[in-house]
């Protein structure tokens, strides 16, 4: 059955039913003729499940736990009665304030009193806070206009990055093969921490740190090559042929011209609202940007590049651009509602091409392709 089907049957919507499939808790079959999901009563009698589980409030990182069979269904009603516990005495003690409050009379908010300093209310405030953040709906604007700021942030660190490095790079160092494999090491451990961990702190840290590395990943294979990160493998003479300033150069003008992209694509959404739904708009955009990097590299190493080396880069700056645009995009053309949780998830995977294929969640992976 289609998912329409499943809404039906359930109770649940679209968005959450999507949400729970990105979290492990069921998995849906494939059309092999057009690649659409494909539920049986299997994901059915999950769903229902899942949805008694939630009716007593217990969170979707304990139902993980007890499907993947590290809690019993005893254990899970017991940390549940435990966490009502402690939520009915925060609940009673913000009860006591507001009956306090009420019988003295006080009109000013600034009167109420409330010990602030005490660690239950702290952590009610920091999970309310939290909830501010993380749950709260935004509009198909806000949401682009969140990750584009956000991604701008991440541009900014790449740049600076290859400033600091442009200025301090150790040439033994970049030329050394365990550099190079640290450096790929990098890149993929900062794309599986948000998957394990599933927090937002996690994908700020993950957008911040690869947007750093990938910069000193780039670096190694503009100026040394495959054999950067493989010693010994000399007949792999992929990339190497570029200098030190002129990787610079080049990198300057891949995230540059990423953030140029980034805020033209913006714009162009604001003038005409569909335009982040589209596939031809990100084929354009992706088109116009890898000929942009193409000859400015032309421009920068002054016509000695190789023929192969201008097809390497080309096809770098291609991946690039699907990866950046593609996940904006795509996100855009399968959701209605988001969350600003969402936007920070989005952007971490434009700058992390592990994230974006391991998290299941890739736009252009086939077996992951949204329907």
């Amino acid at each position: 059955m289609n998912i329409k089907e499943v809404e039906k049957l359930t109770g649940f919507s679209k968005p959450n039913i999507r949400y729970y499939e990105e979290a492990g808790l069921i998995s849906p079959g494939r059309d092999e003729r057009n690649n659409y999901r494909v539920y049986s009563q299997k994901e059915i009698d999950e769903l229902m499940r899942i949805k008694k589980l939630r009716f007593l409030g217990i969170s979707i990182e304990a139902i993980k736990a007890y499907r993947q069979g590290e809690k019993s269904l005893a254990e899970l009603l017991t940390g549940r009665l435990e966490e009502i516990d402690s939520d009915e005495g925060i609940l009673e003690k913000q009860a006591q304030v507001c009956r306090q409050t009420i019988r003295s009379g006080v009109d000013n908010i600034e009167d109420i009193q409330i010990d602030e300093a005490a660690e239950a209310w702290q952590k009610r405030l920091m999970a309310l806070l939290r909830d501010d953040i993380v749950h709260h709906s935004l509009s198909r604007e806000d949401f682009n206009k969140d990750v584009l700021l956000t991604y701008l942030a991440g541009c900014g660190i790449a740049i600076l990055t290859n400033i600091i490095w442009m200025i301090f790079s150790n040439t033994s160092i970049t030329g050394s093969g365990w550099f190079g494999l640290a450096l790929f090491l990098g890149i993929v451990i900062f794309g599986i921490v948000p998957i394990w961990s599933g927090s937002m702190q996690s994908c700020v840290v993950s957008l911040f740190a690869s947007s750093g590395v990938s910069v000193l990943f780039l670096w190694v294979l503009l100026t040394s090559g495959i054999q950067g990160f493989m010693p010994g493998y000399g007949l792999l003479n992929v990339g190497g042929n570029v200098g030190g300033k002129e990787a610079a150069g080049i990198i300057f003008l891949l995230y540059g011209g990423l953030a140029v992209l980034a805020c033209v694509a913006w714009t162009m959404a604001q003038i005409c609202p569909g335009f982040f739904r589209t596939i031809p708009a990100a084929v354009v955009l992706s088109g116009v940007f890898v000929a942009f990097v193409h000859f400015g590299s032309k421009l920068i190493c002054a016509g000695g590049l190789s023929i192969q080396t201008q097809v390497e880069i080309a096809l770098l700056v291609l991946l690039f651009s699907i990866l950046h645009t593609g996940q904006w995009i795509g996100l855009n053309r399968e959701k209605e509602h988001f969350t600003r949780y969402e936007a920070m998830v989005a952007t971490a995977k434009m700058t992390n091409v592990v994230f974006a294929l391991v998290s299941g969640n890739g736009y252009y992976g086939s077996k992951n392709f949204r329907r």
